[in-house]
């Protein structure tokens, strides 16, 4: 079977989702799954054809085999593909291997012969961002999805706490699940032990504002605070690179007519956030923004590879902005 994930959410998740997580190990460095047969390929360093040949081999014991290939941007506007021979194993896959293509982008390119074949022969998956107006909801059947208890005043405990942010809300839910795996029920007092009290729209909002106003003291203050507080600097990074986007986006769409109250809603975004982010448009433009998000990614591929320490790398970043 063939499938495609592709989408601004959470990538990682909706593979373990597909997989299953029974086997799913614990490190968040890179995506893991305890299988002998299960192999992962990234398409910025590796050919077509590795990923052809590791689908195609069956294993010795006539096993399934997951092959999860990343950065498959082939299927987007981004780059084009000119090696057909994907096709061609598209039409004819192997029935033994589980190949997943997976890219981080909001849309495919519909007019391009390997997307249209693939939304005939696969199953084509879109993995959107969580909508923060239903995060109650998502907490709720996370834990029961795990077979976990949680009573309303936990729920809305755990959305307080993270306020509404949904890159933040499965690291947070998965400390919950570890806390309390012997008897499986999350109540208010557990939430209140192990999850501190997240202001995103002020720390995280602030030190973003203050690098835009290129207030060194600030930023380096607000940084501080965030490392004292334990937090991871992927984290921080992915937070910092969400205020972004958001500034970006609710400029653009700005722009082109939309009030404060429609950008929000068309951005499942908080009303206050959008106008916080529109003030901050105004210290910064559109190419720096981009310029930003772009050393951003580069920033974060840098350290999953470990070619750069991650507190090192977070601090150079902010210097240089």
């Amino acid at each position: 079977m063939i499938y495609v994930l592709y989408g601004n959410g959470d990538i990682k998740k909706a593979f373990y989702d597909l997989v299953g997580e029974s086997k799913k190990l614990n490190d968040e460095s890179d995506w893991m799954y305890d299988s002998e047969c299960f192999n992962i390929l990234d398409l910025d360093n590796c050919l077509v054809e590795d990923v052809i040949a590791e689908a195609s081999y069956g294993d010795l014991f006539g096993n399934e085999k997951i092959v999860l290939v990343k950065n498959c941007t082939f299927l987007t506007g981004k780059s084009s593909l000119k090696d057909t021979s994907l096709n061609n194993y598209i039409e004819n896959p192997n029935p033994n291997t589980m190949l997943i293509l997976s890219v981080n982008s909001e849309k495919l390119d519909e007019r391009k012969k390997i997307v249209q074949l693939l939304r005939e022969k696969a199953e084509v998956i879109e993995v959107k961002p969580i909508d923060s107006k239903n995060i109650n909801g998502y907490i709720k059947d996370f834990f029961n999805e795990r077979n976990y208890k949680i009573d309303y005043n936990a729920i809305n405990e755990i959305a307080l706490r993270i306020n509404d942010n949904t890159i933040l809300i499965d690291n947070e839910l998965e400390k919950l699940l570890l806390y309390k795996l012997e008897d499986k029920t999350i109540t208010l007092d557990d939430v209140k032990k192990v999850l501190v009290q997240y202001d995103a729209d002020d720390k995280i909002f602030k030190l973003v504002d203050a690098t835009l106003k290129k207030d060194k003291a600030l930023t380096f203050k607000l940084y501080k605070e965030l490392i004292d507080a334990r937090e991871e600097p992927t984290v921080i990074i992915s937070l910092i690179a969400s205020q972004l986007r958001l500034i970006l986006q609710a400029s653009i769409l700005s722009k082109d007519g939309f009030n404060e109250k429609d950008i929000a809603s068309k951005l499942k975004e908080h009303p206050y956030r959008v106008k916080l982010a529109l003030e901050s448009y105004r210290r910064t433009n559109k190419n720096e923004l981009l310029n930003n998000l772009i050393e951003l990614s580069d920033l974060d591929y840098k350290i999953k590879k470990g070619d750069i320490d991650k507190v090192r790398g977070l601090e150079t970043f902010l210097l240089s902005i």
